[in-house]
């Protein structure tokens, strides 16, 4: 926040706080600044040619969605490399491995369903023992235009 307070733009890595309560702090002082430079989290999905295809189709002919399904099955195994990086293993940083794979997933729905969700309601669980934190969750998404939606990930 101190760079953005500063003027300066912004590219944060994802996850962009430990916590939700400091992630909401942050995104809170962003919102209160009277010249806001571009702040962006690093996110590659919504950059995708079959994402953006997607998005555009639904713009140009398929038209207004009324209901969506996202079910994202993530190779959570043991043995993935990315299991070993520090951060996703450090309990503080809550949602690990699973936020950070699903952040591109719910990126990618946010491209190609045009509006801003209105409402999200989740419930989580953690069900696999090499895992930190939640690793399976079922949610129910309302956008402003009526759109609603669910996703199943685990």
């Amino acid at each position: 926040i101190r760079f953005l307070k500063a003027g300066k733009h912004v590219l944060s890595e994802k996850p962009i706080a430990p916590t939700v309560e400091t992630a909401t702090r942050v995104l809170r002082e962003y919102q209160t600044l009277q010249q806001q430079p571009v702040w962006s989290v690093a996110e590659n999905f919504r950059y995708e040619p079959g994402i953006q295809k997607a998005a555009e189709l639904v713009r140009s002919s398929i038209g207004d969605i009324i209901t969506v399904t996202l079910v994202v099955k993530n190779p959570f195994l043991p043995t993935n490399p990315y299991l070993n990086t520090s951060w996703r293993k450090d309990p503080s940083w809550y949602g690990g491995f699973f936020i950070d794979a699903f952040v591109h997933a719910i990126a990618g729905l946010r491209a190609i369903v045009p509006g801003e969700l209105q409402k999200v309601s989740a419930v989580t669980g953690h069900l696999t023992e090499h895992l930190p934190g939640p690793d399976t969750m079922a949610a129910h998404l309302t956008w402003k235009s009526g759109t609603m939606g669910t996703i199943s990930a685990s």
